[in-house]
């Protein structure tokens, strides 16, 4: 690490992209990954090269949206009836959007931040979202949540409603204030 480097804050740098639930895992939580996880996923994606991670959620809202065509006069358009329209495919609401794309362009956001703040290249922040790596397992052990009976993660924030992903720092990154302590 070099001493000319400024400290920087990983909380301004994800509300600033509008990541406001996150949590910090320091590298003892990385390396327990890193036994439980795929040889070839660790490192594919640097997981030891790292110097701890940021795990962020994405909120979706799961109601169901009305659809077009939804009559609520008590007509059937369900589609059952010969005459009537096509029935309509359902998807569930965390898919009814590419928000995993979202939260790694957000994600990659934040990193660019941070390379701004601390003089390192921003290729050097790299951003798993629906990746190889067990991002849940490492969500709950960063604090974000817990894993839930529905295999799920539970966040403070948004309960199960949400998707996970994590920026993975570089070694080299001084914080400030913020621990990288699990």
């Amino acid at each position: 690490m070099s001493a000319d480097r400024p400290p920087v804050s990983i909380a301004s740098s994800l509300e600033s992209v509008g990541l406001s639930a996150y949590a910090v895992a320091g590298p003892d939580a990385l390396a327990e990954l890193a036994r439980r996880a795929d040889p070839a996923a660790v490192g594919r994606y640097g997981l030891l090269e790292s110097s701890g991670a940021v795990v962020a959620a994405l909120p979706y809202d799961p109601r169901p949206a009305e659809l077009p065509g939804d009559d609520v006069s008590g007509d059937d358009v369900s589609g059952d009836d010969p005459g009537g329209p096509p029935p309509y495919l359902r998807i569930g609401a965390f898919a009814s959007r590419n928000r995993y794309a979202a939260l790694a362009r957000l994600l990659l956001a934040a990193g660019k931040a941070l390379a701004e703040t601390s003089g390192l290249p921003a290729k050097s922040f790299r951003a798993v979202v629906n990746s190889r790596l067990p991002e849940k397992r490492l969500a709950a052990m960063a604090g974000l949540g817990f894993i839930g009976r529905s295999s799920l993660l539970v966040t403070r924030a948004y309960g199960p409603a949400c998707v996970i992903g994590a920026l993975l720092l570089p070694r080299g990154l001084r914080l400030g204030g913020e621990t990288m302590e699990d």
